[in-house]
């Protein structure tokens, strides 16, 4: 991870070695080794394990995103269509398990994942 200057508003700027920007948590600048993707396609269910994957790294953004329509109050059908990809009126056991399994991890990386990334970042 390397320091620049951004010249837009003058504060120094954590990039990782492929030039993308480390994302940031509570102040602190956390270096992913994946890239998210909005379009990497989704797979039928999220990991579940113990620490942070580079699945998670690239879906990212699905988490985020899944974390704001559960507290726009978003129907989990609309979700996994939109989100995820997967419609659920054609696919409906597999769109749902995606969504259940996908939220469960979104919400997993905001109490115990992050920790991995800020971890990663302070080594």
């Amino acid at each position: 991870m390397r320091q620049v200057l951004d010249p837009l508003d003058g504060r120094h700027r954590a990039l990782l070695a492929d030039g993308s920007p480390a994302i940031l948590f509570e102040g602190q600048e956390a270096a992913m080794r994946n890239k998210p993707d909005p379009n990497a396609p989704v797979a039928d269910e999220a990991p579940d394990g113990p620490s942070v994957t580079s699945y998670d790294e690239l879906h990212f953004i699905h988490y985020i995103r899944l974390l704001d329509a559960d507290a726009e109050g978003v129907d989990w059908r609309e979700v996994a269509l939109i989100v995820l990809g997967i419609d659920p009126s054609k696919e409906p056991d597999r769109a749902r398990r995606a969504y259940e399994t996908h939220m469960a991890r979104a919400r997993w990386m905001t109490e115990h994942g992050y920790r991995d990334l800020l971890r990663a970042a302070l080594h």
